[in-house]
Parts: structure tokens; C-alpha cells; sequence
């Protein structure tokens, strides 16, 4: 009996696991493929449209891989980030060689990607205070 219920709970853990793992993989699967390209950046108000600029984002399942333009050409910056799909927003925390640790939400749509990032976690998508990038893919 005992040997049945070690096993019945071995087998309710490695369920709930594979849905926890999978639910996470599907939402960086979704932020990952073909880079994102910054179109706007709202910064404290203010809207800068950025499709001319050439700033992308890629992200793949262990790093995220900033391709920023220079006047000694396009150079690629590699930082971290971490996503919680669960919570409602989404949350990411991210890093770069441009920034710090930024914690922030996101939006993940067909067509678009969309970041919040402050000094704390934002809890809605509004540049007071805040930065909000949109992204699209291409």
C-alpha cells in the first residue's frame, strides 16, 4: 500500500511539472524565433518612434541578445532575463550590458511584444514614471 502511494505521488509530481514547464516553454517559445524590432519607446510620457533606429531583441531560452546599432556598425549585447507567466501582468526581469537588473511586465501578442520597465515593477503598461518599449517581429 505504501509502495502505491509513493508511486501515485511520484506520478501527480512529474504531472504537475510537465504542465508547470510546459506552460513556461510556451510563453518563451512565443518570445522567441525571429527577432523583435523596437517601433516605439515611450519614456515618461513622451513617444519616440524607433522603426528607422534598428534596435532588435532576440530572445532564446537561456539569454536574450540586444542587436544595437553604433557607429562602429551593429553589435550584438548579450544579458539574461526571466519571465512569470503565471502572473497577471506577465512579469520579466531583465539585464543587458546597457543596464542593470529591470524588472518589468509584458504583452505578448500575434503581431507585437510589449515591455514595461521602472525602477519597480510596473503593475500596468504606462510610461509615467516608467519606460514602454513595443516591439515587432522582422
Amino acid at each position: 500500500m505504501k509502495k502505491l502511494l509513493v508511486i501515485a505521488l511520484i506520478v501527480v509530481a512529474a504531472i504537475v511539472t510537465y504542465f508547470v514547464v510546459t506552460m513556461s516553454m510556451d510563453d518563451i517559445d512565443g518570445l522567441g524565433g525571429d527577432p523583435w524590432t523596437l517601433v516605439l519607446l515611450e519614456d515618461n510620457g513622451k513617444k519616440e518612434k524607433m522603426e528607422d533606429v534598428g534596435i532588435k531583441v532576440q530572445f532564446t531560452k537561456k539569454a536574450v541578445i540586444w542587436t544595437v546599432p553604433t557607429r562602429e556598425g551593429v553589435k550584438d549585447m548579450k544579458g539574461e532575463y526571466v519571465i512569470d507567466p503565471s502572473k497577471k501582468p506577465r512579469q520579466i526581469d531583465l539585464t543587458s550590458p546597457l543596464f542593470d537588473l529591470q524588472a518589468g511586465i509584458y504583452d505578448l501578442k500575434s503581431d507585437g511584444l510589449i515591455i514595461c520597465l521602472g525602477p519597480r515593477r510596473p503593475t500596468e503598461f504606462s510610461s509615467r514614471g516608467q519606460v514602454v518599449m513595443v516591439f515587432k517581429r522582422g
